[in-house]
């Protein structure tokens, strides 16, 4: 039987290669459509870089209050920073 881990924590993924490769990165998505949401894209994925398109999500879907909520906080948290 697979142990699930307790809500709230993160759970270690292996690094996978991306199509051209090599050790695709991990970022966390910040836009309001996805916050909080951690992906793999090709590291060439840089701005002015010709990437081979790797991406991938590594969490699963926010539910629908969950990330309304979220992104109420970033809205605020850039608010209170600017």
């Amino acid at each position: 039987m697979r142990k699930e881990p307790p809500r709230g924590e993160e759970v270690a993924v292996a690094t996978p290669d991306c199509y051209c490769g090599r050790l695709a990165q991990l970022q966390t998505s910040w836009i309001e459509s996805n916050p909080l949401q951690r992906f793999f894209v090709c590291p060439k994925s840089e701005r002015g870089k010709k990437s081979c398109g790797f991406f991938v999500w590594v969490d699963i879907e926010m539910p629908p209050r969950e990330r309304v909520l979220m992104a109420k906080l970033l809205r605020t948290k850039r608010e209170v920073e600017d």
